[in-house]
């Protein structure tokens, strides 16, 4: 029987690491991924893309994978009803699968996609592509607790969450977030996220894993993650060996220093400068202008970790729903010794 691991990759619990480093390196032409962007399945995973995460367009579906009379993407009216799904060969996917091997396919946008109209359907859709029963579906879900989450949530998304001049710092993220970073929330209730892939590929078919064995316990952590993945735990051990390069993001005493270019934060505002109804530069844009007529070209800017008070206005937040996570194998006592509950 053929096997498909679905790592939906909550982001910030090492899924770049996975799909970048851990997946190709061990399990090759059988991962689907942001690292076959670039690879000679570049095709395939455009196509895979286009069907679970679909936006009217079908330009990324290979001739070979159409139905006969297939029309062209620019035939296509962007207000097209059509669903790609509908244009796609019996069995033509499955013959992008090893037969009798386990499978990945990894995508954060199985969580988030950017149309939130078909947040959590990319699930439903993947099953639809083997209604025929040929494939066993296993869901890979890694978390870390949410208070930690959320400060390097915030820390990855600072110079975008800033352009709002709403959030300042961590704690601020959960009371004025705007409706695309609600739904990140939203997800962070980790036993409803469970609960809603279990629905779609039934009771038992989720996996969790902690973010933090891998930090703290990493053999037990490569242990369990070469058990889902059939293969043994050195293979996963060499794959992460030398570690990343060195980051961008930079952890100080009391939070996170981030550096970047000038330059950078001016080309996310330059589009919008020229708009006559625009409000005026943010104090962000108007900083980076007195810099660089410095001559000063690197701004930090220090992200402040979350306080006593403020983890644990967090895990009260979850507490509840993370406690329903030991009923799916999730040990109590790491839960407790991670602060999730």
């Amino acid at each position: 029987m053929t096997r498909l691991i679905v790592h939906i990759g909550y982001p910030k619990c090492a899924s770049t690491t996975l799909q970048e480093i851990v997946f190709p390196s061990i399990l090759g032409e059988r991962h689907f991924g942001i690292a076959r962007h670039n690879g000679r399945r570049k095709d395939q995973w455009r196509f895979l893309y286009n069907i679970l995460f679909p936006d009217g367009n079908l330009s990324t579906l290979p001739p070979e994978l159409r139905l006969t009379g297939c029309p062209k993407s620019d035939d296509i009216s962007a207000k097209s009803v059509n669903d790609p799904l509908d244009w796609l060969n019996d069995g033509a996917l499955s013959k992008m699968l090893t037969p009798g091997a386990v499978n990945v396919f990894s995508a954060e946008q199985f969580l988030f996609p950017y149309r939130s109209q078909f947040r959590h359907n990319g699930g439903e859709r993947l099953k639809r592509l083997f209604d025929d029963g040929s494939v066993t579906f296993t869901v890979l879900i890694i978390i870390r607790n949410q208070a930690d989450l959320v400060t390097s949530y915030v820390a990855e998304k600072w110079h975008y969450l800033s352009q709002s001049r709403l959030i300042t710092s961590p704690a601020e993220l959960l009371s004025k977030a705007g409706k695309k970073h609600t739904e990140y929330i939203d997800n962070w209730d980790f036993s409803k996220t469970v609960e809603t892939w279990e629905n779609v590929f039934g009771e038992g078919s989720v996996k969790i894993l902690l973010y933090e064995d891998l930090a703290y316990d990493s053999q037990k952590f490569y242990k369990e993650l070469s058990k889902i993945i059939d293969c043994d735990e050195k293979s996963i051990n060499e794959s992460l060996k030398g570690g990343k390069e060195e980051r961008k993001r930079k952890r100080y005493d009391k939070g996170y220093l981030i550096r970047q270019s000038m330059f950078d934060i001016l080309n996310m505002y330059v589009p919008h400068l020229s708009e006559p109804c625009k409000k005026s530069p943010s104090p962000l844009l108007i900083d980076c202008i007195n810099r660089i007529m410095k001559r000063i070209r690197i701004m930090d800017k220090k992200i402040p970790f979350l306080d006593k008070r403020e983890k644990q206005d967090i895990r009260k937040m979850y507490s509840e729903s993370n406690a329903e996570l030991i009923k799916k194998g999730v040990s109590k006592e790491c839960l407790i010794k991670y602060n999730y509950i």
